[in-house]
């Protein structure tokens, strides 16, 4: 199963299924450098930890939200978990 994208949008306040959403210009790049193609699935998230998964449109600017329950909290579902380790040199 291929590596599903993520891309960073600035907001996805308007995200709603069939909502088209314009990607900024660092992330048309990405997709480009990643020779994505019109209609892969891949995943928006924003800052404010929320993600929907949208489909690349035809002209690889802008991504058609696809996730039928819409936008969710980033990492929703998910069994994963983040552990975080340091070590404080000694004196």
């Amino acid at each position: 199963m291929p590596k599903l994208r993520r891309f960073r949008m600035d907001s996805l306040e308007d995200a709603r299924p069939g909502v088209v959403l314009a990607l900024p210009e660092a992330e048309r790049k990405h997709a480009r450098v990643l020779r994505l193609r019109p209609g892969e699935t891949v995943e928006l998230f924003a800052g404010q930890g929320r993600a929907c998964r949208a489909e690349l449109a035809d002209d690889a600017r802008t991504a058609i939200v696809s996730d039928a329950a819409g936008v969710r909290a980033a990492g929703a579902g998910s069994a994963a978990g983040l552990t975080t380790c340091f070590r404080c040199p000694p004196p």
